[in-house]
């Protein structure tokens, strides 16, 4: 094909809305995620996105990447187990995804919710969001309550190596980057709806960064009632999660700063743990200190034990000084933090 007649071509489609790639991911954005409370039940009952599923057109096989970003409430619920939130892609589900949870009445929380979906055939394609209520039901159930800047992220990766075309309707474009770094930034939310306060760099491990939860848990004693060896004394970044194993196959279950952490579902995952006495520093630093991610000023539990066995390693986040704080209950509070791979 002469030069000419590709950029021929590449104008036409720029026209018509369109833009063409060879084999080169593409990136669409939608905005405007409100919805009008609905009635769910047990089983999976779409929440249309108003005013219509946001839709895509590819033009070649592709592997599709979802992601919600977008708070989510619910009004009373009849089930302990909360209410359970999914996107699909024309409606079908996907094994390769995550619920995210609203697990009280008369509540929201912020949730980052992602589906993967394979060898999706050229055409139009529409994204939707759906809610069930296990062994239950719930009213009132919406996404981006007051339309606080939900927004879906779709990945398009052509699985062959000819051209791709696709395309969105113009009105629900936000100008999305035509490239991702793959990378995250200090401050930005995590797949958990948190906040990414740390970049080692490097995967190694199977891990690069460390996300922060967006809320303190209601615990503050550190023991579970006795002053034990535990023999969570590493201190270093990247140790907090085998502190917090530690801990807990010491102390067992309780109410207690490790184990709350460990039980906690922010965002919809599991693996939160304590963060170490160098996490949590670069926790204040990185995140506290600056004004992001609403800590109270005052002291943080670490996970970092003292050989003592009476002692704790906190750090005040009104000042950054670390202290080796004595009885191990009362004051401090804690903040929940998890290991995040590549973007």
């Amino acid at each position: 094909m002469k030069q000419s007649t590709k950029v021929c071509m590449a104008l036409i489609l720029l026209l018509l809305g369109t833009s063409l790639a060879y084999a080169q991911t593409q990136y669409f954005q939608f905005g405007n995620l409100a919805t009008t409370g609905v009635a769910i039940s047990s089983t999976w009952t779409e929440i249309s996105p108003s005013p219509a599923p946001r839709s895509f057109t590819t033009n070649a096989t592709t592997d599709i990447e979802i992601v919600v970003n977008s708070w989510f409430s619910v009004g009373e619920l009849t089930t302990a187990r909360g209410v359970d939130f999914a996107v699909r892609l024309d409606g079908r589900a996907t094994p390769f995804t995550n619920f995210g949870s609203v697990k009280a009445s008369n509540s929201s929380a912020f949730l980052s919710i992602l589906g993967y979906f394979q060898n999706i055939p050229s055409g139009t394609h529409s994204v939707s969001l759906w809610a069930l209520a296990p062994a239950g039901s719930a009213t009132n159930v919406l996404a981006d309550p007051g339309n606080f800047g939900g927004r879906i992220i779709v990945k398009a990766s052509p699985t062959t190596n000819g051209p791709v075309a696709a395309s969105m309707p113009r009105q629900n474009q936000t100008n999305a980057p035509a490239v991702n770094s793959g990378t995250y930034r200090i401050g930005d939310h995590g797949p958990a709806g948190g906040y990414i306060f740390y970049d080692k760099g490097n995967s190694d491990g199977g891990w690069r960064y460390l996300e922060a939860a967006k809320e303190d848990l209601p615990v503050s004693n550190w023991s579970n009632g006795d002053y034990v060896a535990t023999g969570a004394s590493d201190i270093a970044i990247g140790t907090g999660k085998a502190n917090t194993t530690k801990i807990i196959k010491v102390q067992g279950q309780g109410s207690y700063a490790a184990s709350a952490c460990v039980v906690y579902s922010g965002g919809g995952f599991s693996d939160w743990f304590l963060p170490s006495k160098d996490e949590l520093d670069a926790l204040y630093k990185n995140l506290g200190k600056k004004g992001i991610g609403g800590f109270v000023s005052g002291l943080y539990w670490s996970s970092s034990d003292d050989t003592t066995y009476s002692f704790a390693w906190t750090e005040d986040f009104s000042s950054g000084f670390q202290l080796n704080y004595p009885g191990k209950g009362g004051e401090p509070v804690v903040r929940p933090i998890r290991q995040v791979g590549d973007k």
